[in-house]
């Protein structure tokens, strides 16, 4: 299983071995890792770069994989997936849409190596000096991997209004989508036009939610209650990105370094907090301007 470029890009033979990168990290059934590809690929070679889309068995399956640290603590990282060698400071950006690793065959000591590659994973996600959207959880490769349960208590703890545990909802209640990408939250094309206050105002507060959580990107789904308002039902951090249009698209390139007015710029050139602070949160809203 090969890291696959654009078919627009030149070979790997033929891009300078400085040539800068950016890596979309996806699943073999991610229904969105083409769309994607469609999107970032011409914008990495305007750049004189290219997108790599690398699938889960891909890095399983590399040909060299070496993590050192020196004696400053700094990490540097180098992974040769075929003709690809990937190396940290080539790396400008990356779209982390990994599960957890899956591992053929059942053994006694399958879980345990599963873990590992977690792990192993997550440092090599954490240990590159440019932005990752998403960064690894300990539940997730590429943020929380949790119930709705868990979004609707992260929710509240932010002062956003989330759907009760034990609350009645309509049977064919109300929904809507808004898609958080970095600074922005976007709605689905459908709803854009003529979107009510309320949902304005979810827009302003869910940047701020996700980048607490450490996410650049998150789909939420908002449903309404008993009493009309929007509420938080359930989110994800590997939206359904198959339907892409012009705004999204801005919002992507814009998060990836791949915009128009960031051409010709440096990305941030340390891991951590510093590379993410393109994704600085704005103030979250009170509860009760979303939810009086």
């Amino acid at each position: 299983m090969a890291a696959r470029t654009s078919e627009d890009a030149p070979a790997a033979a033929d891009m300078p071995s400085d040539a800068p990168l950016w890596l979309l990290l996806h699943e073999l059934d991610d229904a969105s890792a083409e769309p994607l590809r469609r999107c970032l690929a011409p914008a990495a070679l305007a750049l004189g770069g290219q997108l790599l889309c690398v699938p889960a068995p891909a890095l399983l399956q590399a040909r060299r994989w070496s993590l050192r640290m020196d004696s400053a603590g700094r990490t540097q990282t180098s992974l040769q997936l075929g003709p690809h060698c990937i190396e940290g400071p080539r790396v400008r950006a990356v779209l982390n849409r990994l599960a957890s690793p899956q591992l053929a065959g059942r053994h006694a000591d399958a879980d345990y190596q599963q873990q590992e590659w977690q792990a192993i994973l997550s440092f090599w996600l954490a240990s590159l000096p440019c932005p990752v959207l998403n960064a690894a959880h300990p539940t997730g490769l590429s943020g929380p991997q949790a119930s709705p349960s868990w979004w609707r208590l992260q929710a509240s703890r932010a002062g956003l209004p989330a759907r009760p545990e034990d609350g009645r909802m309509p049977a064919r209640q109300e929904q809507r989508r808004l898609l958080v990408m970095g600074r922005r939250c976007l709605p689905d094309a459908q709803d854009r036009a003529g979107a009510d206050p309320d949902l304005r105002l979810w827009m302003e507060a869910l940047p701020a939610f996700a980048a607490r959580l450490g996410l650049a990107m998150l789909e939420v789904r908002l449903c309404r209650d008993n009493g009309s308002g929007w509420v938080l039902d359930h989110a994800d951090p590997r939206p359904d990105l198959r339907q892409l249009d012009a705004p999204m698209q801005s919002a992507l390139l814009a998060c990836m370094g791949l915009a128009p007015d960031y051409r010709g710029q440096s990305l941030p050139a340390s891991s951590g907090a510093e590379a993410g602070a393109w994704l600085h949160p704005p103030p979250t809203l009170p509860a009760q301007e979303l939810h009086p």
